[in-house]
């Protein structure tokens, strides 16, 4: 792995918005 970077941000299902969406984006070496 070369790099992984990471967000958590807020979300909203219907009514509520108590929820947190994590979104990835990891970095890898071609082999």
């Amino acid at each position: 792995m070369l790099r992984v970077t990471l967000q958590v941000e807020a979300t909203r299902v219907e009514q509520r918005t108590d929820f947190d969406r994590l979104v990835l984006d990891v970095e890898t070496k071609d082999q």
